[in-house]
C-alpha cells in the first residue's frame, strides 16, 4: 500500500475535496504532504462561529458544521464532532480550540462570531488577540462580538481588514465608557453597518451613527431634540437605508415623536414620511411596560 507521501497531490486533492471541513483540518494534522494540499484547496466554509459556554465548553460552527470541545477532570481535551468523540490526551481545550482557528482563518469570511458567556473572559481574550496578532489582518465581512467588554471590543477590532469588513455588530457586557476611541478606527469608518446591543447608547454621540448605511441602538431616552437631528440630518442623508432605536418610555413618548415628523398626522404607530431625498416608514410604538422602538426604513420608490 503506498504511503501518503509517495501518493501525488492531485489525486489527494480530488479525495480532500470530498470532506467537511473539520475533516479536513484533522487531515491537515496528519503529515506535510497532507498539510500542503489541504492549504491549496482551501476549507470551503463562508461563516465561523465560536462559543465559549459554563462548564469548559467550546462550539465551533463552520457553515452548518458544529464541533464540540470539552475539557475533562484529567486535563484532556473531549472533540465531538459529527456524532464522533476523539480525547486528545495532555492538550488544553483552549490551546487546541485556538490552534484550530488560526489555521481556519486563512480562509476570507463573510460573518466571524465570537461569543464569551462566562464570567472570568481574560484568558479567553487574550488567546484570540494572539492569534489575531499572528493573521495580522482577517478578512471578514461582517463581525459580532458578543458578551465583550467594551475595551475588549476595541482591542479585537484593529486586527480586521478595514477595507472588507463592512458590518459590525457589538453585545457588550459593560457599560461604555470614552466611545470616541472606536469613532477614529479605519475599521469604523469604512463599515456600512454598526449595531449596539446590550448598553445603552449616549445621545450626545449618535450623529457619529449618521454616516452609516444602516444602525441599531438602544438608549435610556430618546429626547425631542435627537428626533430633530434624525429627521433634520439623518434623512437628507442619501446613503441611509435604515436604523431601530429601542428607549425608554410610554406609548404617549412614541406618539410625540411621530408628531416630529408630521404634526397633522392622524395615524398612529406608522407613518410615511417624504423630503428630497425620498420616502421613509416610520414606526413608533411601545412593546413592552416602558419600552419603545423608532424604526425607520427608506422605501423604494
Amino acid at each position: 500500500m503506498p504511503s501518503l507521501l509517495n501518493i501525488p497531490l492531485d489525486i489527494v486533492s480530488e479525495v480532500l475535496e470530498k470532506l467537511e471541513p473539520m475533516d479536513r483540518l484533522t487531515c491537515r494534522k496528519v503529515c506535510r504532504n497532507l498539510r500542503t494540499a489541504v492549504d491549496n484547496i482551501g476549507f470551503n466554509f463562508d461563516k465561523i462561529s465560536l462559543t465559549f459556554s459554563k462548564n469548559h465548553k467550546v462550539e465551533l460552527e463552520l457553515d452548518k458544521f458544529q464541533t464540540k470541545y470539552y475539557s475533562a477532570i484529567d486535563g484532556s481535551t473531549v472533540l465531538n464532532y459529527n456524532e464522533k468523540e476523539k480525547i486528545i490526551k495532555r492538550e488544553s481545550c483552549l490551546k487546541i480550540v485556538f490552534n484550530d482557528l488560526e489555521i481556519l482563518l486563512n480562509n476570507s469570511l463573510s460573518k466571524f462570531s465570537f461569543s464569551v458567556h462566562i464570567e472570568d473572559k481574560l484568558d479567553i481574550i487574550n488567546a484570540l488577540k494572539n492569534v489575531l496578532k499572528v493573521k495580522k489582518s482577517i478578512f471578514v465581512k461582517e463581525i459580532w462580538l458578543r458578551d465583550t467588554s467594551f475595551n475588549d471590543a476595541l482591542s479585537i477590532l484593529p486586527y480586521f481588514n478595514a477595507d472588507m469588513l463592512a458590518v459590525i455588530h457589538l453585545s457588550i457586557s459593560d457599560n461604555i465608557s470614552q466611545f470616541e476611541k472606536i469613532i477614529y478606527m479605519d475599521q469604523w469608518k469604512s463599515a456600512r453597518s454598526f449595531h449596539l446591543s446590550d448598553a445603552h447608547f449616549d445621545d450626545d454621540h449618535i450623529k457619529h451613527l449618521f454616516d452609516f448605511e444602516e444602525f441599531s441602538i438602544a438608549m435610556c431616552y430618546l429626547s425631542d431634540d435627537t428626533v430633530i437631528d434624525i429627521r433634520d440630518d439623518l434623512l437628507t442623508r442619501p446613503t441611509f437605508r435604515e436604523c431601530c432605536i429601542d428607549f425608554g418610555g410610554y406609548e404617549e413618548e412614541a406618539d410625540d415623536i411621530l408628531k416630529i415628523f408630521d404634526p397633522d398626522s392622524p395615524s398612529r404607530y406608522e407613518i410615511e414620511y417624504s423630503n428630497d431625498q425620498g420616502k421613509f416608514a416610520i414606526k413608533c410604538q411601545l412593546y413592552g411596560y416602558y419600552d419603545c422602538a423608532l424604526e425607520i426604513e427608506r422605501l423604494v420608490e
